[in-house]
Order: C-alpha cells, then sequence, then structure tokens
C-alpha cells in the first residue's frame, strides 16, 4: 500500500468515526463551472453577479442555444450560475419559452425578473411583476388631474 493510499484509507476511516458515515455514504460535492469572462466594460449588473459564488450549472433546454455577446444574455447566464430557484414561475417558463431548464432569480436584480425572462428580452416577458406603488400613485395623480 502506497503512502498515499495509506493516508487516503485513515482519512476516511477518521471521518466515518467522526461523522457517523461511510465513506461511500459521503455525497461528492458537485463541480462548479467558473464563471464566464466579462467583457471589457461590463454593465453593472454584470459586475454585481460576478462576485457572487457559483451555485449551479447553466443547462440549456435541448435545442435551445445561447450567445453572451449581448449583455442581457451574458447578465441572464450570470444569474443562472449565483441564483435561486422560483416557485412560481413565470407564464414564459411554463409555455415552454425559456432557454435554461431552471427557473431563477436573483434578489435585487432586473426588477424582479427571472433569468429566462432577461434573456434576450431584459425582462419584457416576465408575467408575474407587481407594479411599483410609486408608479401607481403618479397615475392617480394624472387621472384625478393633481
Amino acid at each position: 500500500m502506497s503512502q498515499l493510499t495509506a493516508t487516503a484509507a485513515a482519512a476516511a476511516t477518521f471521518a466515518a468515526a467522526t461523522y457517523g458515515a461511510s465513506p461511500a455514504a459521503t455525497p461528492a460535492t458537485p463541480i462548479l463551472p467558473a464563471l464566464p469572462p466579462l467583457p471589457p466594460r461590463p454593465t453593472a449588473a454584470m459586475a454585481s453577479l460576478a462576485g457572487l459564488v457559483p451555485v449551479r450549472s447553466a443547462v440549456l433546454r435541448p435545442g435551445r442555444t445561447s450567445t453572451t455577446t449581448r449583455p442581457a444574455n451574458l447578465e441572464a447566464l450570470l444569474s443562472q450560475l449565483v441564483s435561486q430557484i422560483n416557485n412560481p414561475e413565470c407564464a414564459h417558463y411554463t409555455r415552454g419559452s425559456r432557454v435554461w431548464v431552471t427557473c431563477v432569480s436573483v434578489a435585487g436584480f432586473f426588477g424582479r425578473s427571472y433569468a429566462n425572462c432577461h434573456h434576450s428580452s431584459e425582462g419584457a416577458r416576465y408575467s408575474l411583476r407587481v407594479a411599483a406603488p410609486a408608479a401607481s400613485l403618479v397615475l392617480l395623480v394624472k387621472l384625478i388631474g393633481l
């Protein structure tokens, strides 16, 4: 038995004794992709998203492609990598008009629209957005003529 093999076996035995699980039962940590390179002049959203830790891979739906030459598309890709999974899904996602298999968003970005909706359209297709109270107030003031 080589020194490296003996050391690995000893570490596995220690982990099993300490944590109460066999080494085979310990789940492997998935290897996540590196974030894509940013353009020379990234948007503020790109720069902020690139500072977050990736939590998943961005898996394209079968038959779909994505180009990151458009800023909105690169922002959406970065969102796919660093975001939370959404429930409920919006109408755009449930109709199958999506790029990625996972419906996700990042709090504080893109007016709360999901990454699939932000891709190619900068969130115009997002169906769950609620009108902001300030915008409703401005509309009310215009309607009553104040």
